[in-house]
């Protein structure tokens, strides 16, 4: 029983004979250690969301190099305007998951971290004040009655509450 297969070991007299192989491999074993080492920062220091940003961000860098090398594979004469406003879109989509962006388009913005966080600042702003120009802000304007029943049903409760405390 084979645990190696002989062929995979065929090419290793190629990169072990020049110097400049050798060189080649560790810095490629270094790169990739410290490419995991990013990824796994990005992951623990952030969150997983955060990933698919720093995957489209080394497209395009490979991508620009390929352009500054001036690779000329192209299967169709338009697939650069293509991938570009793939990856315009793919970004601008990470960046509204991630809240780094955040649009009220529609309503969309309301949910977010930072509009919550607003919600709760200016209640406990209207919690601990005195300040009579903060509670104008948040009183309530009633509505007028069109009924009379409804004013009557109204004044009804007010009296039980009344004698309830």
């Amino acid at each position: 029983m084979l645990l190696v297969d002989k062929k995979i070991f065929s090419n290793f007299e190629l990169y072990l004979s020049d110097k400049n192989y050798i060189l080649l491999i560790i810095a490629h074993i270094f790169s990739f250690f410290f490419e995991n080492l990013f990824i796994w920062l990005i992951i623990d220091i952030f969150s997983p969301n955060y990933l698919p940003f720093a995957l489209i961000f080394e497209e395009v860098c490979y991508f620009i190099l390929d352009k500054i090398d001036n690779h000329d594979y192209n299967i169709m004469g338009w697939d650069l305007y293509f991938r570009i406003f793939l990856y315009v879109i793919s970004t601008i989509g990470v960046m509204l998951h991630n809240e780094i962006v955040v649009t009220n388009i529609c309503n969309l913005g309301s949910d977010t971290k930072y509009f919550l966080d607003l919600k709760v600042e200016s209640e406990e702003l209207f919690a601990n004040t005195d300040n009579p120009e903060i509670i104008k802000r948040y009183e309530t304007i009633e509505l007028k009655l069109k009924d009379e029943d409804d004013k009557d049903a109204i004044n009804n409760e007010e009296k039980e509450n009344s004698f309830i405390d």
